[in-house]
C-alpha cells in the first residue's frame, strides 16, 4: 500500500536516512571552526584593548604632564615624553584596530588591517624556534583576502568553481564556502571526497575516470548523495562505459565534455568530433551533459595587454561550437573555464564558471610573471642552515622532498636574501652561494615563497597555521592523498 503523506508516521518513514559518522565529522569540525573563530575574535579584542587601556594610557599617565607644563622638565625628558606619546599613539590607533578586526570576525566580516603594510615583516612567526624545518606556513587572513579578491574579479561567489589542487585543505575549501563558494573542481578522487566531506554541493572531478576510478566515481556519489558529481570526458569508450555503469549502479552520471583549446593536453578538439560526442553524452541512458570544459593552461603571457586577445583568439572556435550545440540541443550549455592566469577575461564572458586556484596561496612564479594580479602571497616555506661546506656555501634542509623541484631554478625567492644562486638540489639539501653567507650561523633559519605552490603543498602532510606572527596550529594536506575512504 501507498504511504499516506497525512501520517505523521507514514511520513517520518520517507526522511532520508544519512551516513551517521560522516553527518556527526562535519557537524563536529563546524561547530570547532566556529569556536575557533570566537576564540580568535575575542582574543584580537582583547589585544586591541590591552594595548588601548593597559599601555596607551598608562603610557599617557607619564607623558601627559610634561606636555601640560613643558617649561619645567630638561630637555631629555622631553625627548622621553616625545617617544612615550609616539608609542601611545601607536598603541592607541592599532589597539582600535584590534579591537575592530575582531568585532567584525564575530559577525562573520572580515575589514583590511591598519599596521599590515606590503612592506612590513608579515611573515615572521614568533615562535619560530619552536617549528620543525623545513615546513610550509599559511597565513589564513592573506588567504581570506584572496579569496574576496578572487569574488571581487569574478563578480561574484556564484560565478565561480576554484581549483582545490593548489591547496588540498578542507579548511581553505571552508574559508571560500564560508564567502559563498559551493561549487569546486578537483584533479583527483581523493580531493573530490575532501571537498564533498566539507559540504559542498557541486563538485568536478577534471581528469577522465579510466580503470578503477571510474567505480570509485560512481562510489563518491553513493557516499555522498547531496552532492553533484561530475566528470570530464573525450572519449567515446570512456562515455560509454560511465554510462552501461551507471545504469547498472542506478546512478546518474554527469558529465562534461572535455575541449582542448590549445594546451594539447587532454580534450577533443572543438569541431565535428566534438559535437558528435557531446550529443553521444545527451543521448546516453542514465547520462546527463554538464556543458563543456575548457582549461587553458597554455597561456601565460605576462602582459596582460596582449593576453586578453591570446585567450580570445583560443576561446573563439570554442564559442563556435557552444552556438552549434545550443542550436542542436535547444538547451543551455554551460561553460567551465580558464585558469588563474586568464580567468579574469573570461570573467568578462556571460554565463562562464571560472576555476582558477593558484591565487588562493600565490607563488614567486606567478606574482613575478602575472603583475597585474594583486593577489597576496599566503604560504611561506621555512628552511634552516644545516651546514657551511665552504666559502660562500649554505646548505639547507630544504631538498626536493620539501619544495617542488620540476622547475628550473630558482625554485625559491628567499626574504632578506637578495643575491644567490643555488649550486646543488637534492631530496634533502639545497646549496646555494652568496657573498652574505658570513652573515649567517648553522641552525639560522630562512623564509622564502616558493617558484610553484601547487606541487610543493603536496610535498607536505600538514601545514603550521600563521595568525598574527605566531604558528597556532596545524593544518592536515587532507587532498594530497591517494585514497581517504573510497
Amino acid at each position: 500500500t501507498l504511504l499516506n503523506l497525512n501520517n505523521p508516521i507514514d511520513y517520518s518513514i520517507i526522511i532520508p536516512v544519512f551516513n551517521s559518522r560522516e553527518t556527526l565529522l562535519q557537524l563536529y569540525t563546524e561547530i570547532i571552526e566556529v569556536f575557533t573563530d570566537l576564540e580568535k575574535s575575542f582574543e584580537r579584542i582583547v589585544y586591541g584593548l590591552a594595548k588601548k587601556f593597559i599601555i596607551a594610557d598608562w603610557i599617557g599617565y607619564f607623558t601627559a604632564p610634561v606636555w601640560k607644563n613643558s617649561g619645567e622638565y630638561n630637555l631629555e625628558i622631553r625627548a622621553l615624553a616625545l617617544l612615550g606619546f609616539s608609542i601611545q599613539i601607536y598603541m592607541d590607533f592599532s589597539g582600535y584596530s584590534d579591537i575592530a578586526i575582531g568585532s567584525s570576525k564575530l559577525f562573520g566580516l572580515t575589514i583590511m588591517e591598519n599596521f599590515n603594510s606590503s612592506n612590513d615583516l608579515w611573515y615572521q612567526v614568533s615562535n619560530v624556534n619552536d617549528i620543525n624545518s623545513p615546513s610550509l606556513l599559511v597565513y589564513p587572513d592573506r588567504v581570506e583576502r584572496n579569496i574576496l579578491n578572487m569574488i571581487g574579479i569574478a563578480g561574484g561567489a556564484e560565478n565561480l568553481r576554484p581549483h582545490v589542487k593548489t591547496h588540498k585543505m578542507p579548511e581553505i575549501i571552508r574559508l571560500q564556502m564560508k564567502h559563498g563558494i559551493d561549487k569546486f573542481k578537483c584533479a583527483t578522487i581523493s580531493e573530490a571526497e575532501m571537498v564533498a566531506k566539507c559540504g559542498a554541493t557541486d563538485i568536478l572531478l577534471a581528469i577522465q575516470p579510466v580503470g578503477p576510478n571510474q567505480q570509485r566515481f560512481f562510489q563518491l556519489q553513493k557516499e555522498f548523495p547531496a552532492t553533484k558529481i561530475s566528470c570530464i570526458a573525450d572519449s567515446e569508450d570512456v562515455i560509454t562505459q560511465l554510462s552501461d555503469m551507471a545504469a547498472g549502479m542506478r546512478l546518474k552520471a554527469h558529465i562534461c565534455l572535455d575541449i582542448n583549446c590549445g594546451m594539447n593536453r587532454t580534450g577533443v578538439l572543438p569541431g565535428k568530433k566534438a559535437s558528435e560526442l557531446y550529443k553521444l553524452i545527451t543521448d546516453s541512458p542514465m547520462v546527463k551533459a554538464e556543458g563543456l570544459h575548457v582549461y587553458d593552461g597554455h597561456i601565460h603571457e605576462p602582459d596582460f595587454s596582449i593576453r586578453p586577445k591570446i585567450c580570445n583568439d583560443s576561446f573563439t572556435p570554442v564559442e563556435h561550437l557552444i552556438d552549434e550545440l545550443r542550436i542542436s540541443s535547444a538547451a543551455p550549455v554551460k561553460i567551465i573555464a580558464g585558469g588563474t592566469p586568464t580567468f579574469p577575461v573570461h570573467a568578462l564572458r556571460k554565463g562562464v564558471e571560472l576555476s582558477p586556484g593558484t591565487m588562493l596561496l600565490w607563488d614567486y612564479g606567478y606574482s613575478s610573471s602575472f603583475t597585474d594580479m594583486e593577489f597576496l602571497h599566503a604560504a611561506v616555506l621555512l628552511t634552516r642552515i644545516i651546514s657551511k661546506p665552504g666559502k660562500d656555501l649554505l646548505c639547507l634542509d630544504l631538498g626536493h622532498k620539501a619544495v617542488a623541484s620540476e622547475m628550473p631554478h630558482p625554485r625559491i625567492k628567499f626574504f632578506e636574501l637578495d643575491n644567490y644562486t643555488t649550486v646543488n638540489h637534492s631530496e634533502e639539501h639545497m646549496v646555494i652561494k652568496t657573498s652574505e653567507a658570513d652573515k649567517y650561523k648553522i641552525g639560522d633559519h630562512l623564509y622564502g615563497i616558493p617558484w610553484h605552490i601547487c606541487p610543493t603543498v603536496d610535498r607536505h602532510d600538514y601545514v603550521n597555521v600563521v595568525y598574527g606572527h605566531k604558528v597556532t596550529g596545524q593544518w592536515a594536506v587532507e587532498g594530497r592523498k591517494r585514497k581517504i575512504t573510497v
